[in-house]
């Protein structure tokens, strides 16, 4: 009745950069709903006056940045610090995911160098 087959063994997948991708997205989210709570609206808005990021006049006056320059005063201090700190956040993973493809596509054309003589060519 039984059979003594093995289940086929699927190939394991990177789930490293699935991992990346779904954090780099979830900070995605978190700058975006503060980018729109310190805006008072939703990205969904034609309006390009969507909060970037933060300046401090003084340690304690911070006056939000649109993406079209303008300004936007009268933000609580740790709202406007959380801003700056979920792009910050952001930026780095991105900064950090872009450097993972360059060098995993630098080692894959490694990998593709053509043999001469039994050893790979370098490039200097």
């Amino acid at each position: 009745m039984g059979h003594s087959e093995d289940p086929p063994i699927l190939p394991r997948r990177d789930t490293s950069s699935s991992r990346a991708s779904i954090e780099v997205a979830q900070q995605a989210v978190d700058f975006t709903k503060q980018s729109e709570k310190l805006s008072h609206q939703a990205l969904e808005n034609a309006s390009p006056a969507i909060a970037v990021q933060a300046d401090f006049i003084t340690p304690r006056d911070p006056v939000i940045v649109t993406s079209d320059g303008n300004r936007l005063p009268g933000v609580p201090l740790e709202e406007a610090h959380k801003l700056n700190v979920l792009r910050e956040e952001l930026q780095g993973q991105l900064d950090n995911g872009r450097a993972k493809k360059q060098a995993e596509a630098s080692e894959s054309a490694e990998h593709h160098q053509p043999m001469l003589g039994g050893e790979r060519q370098k490039e200097h």
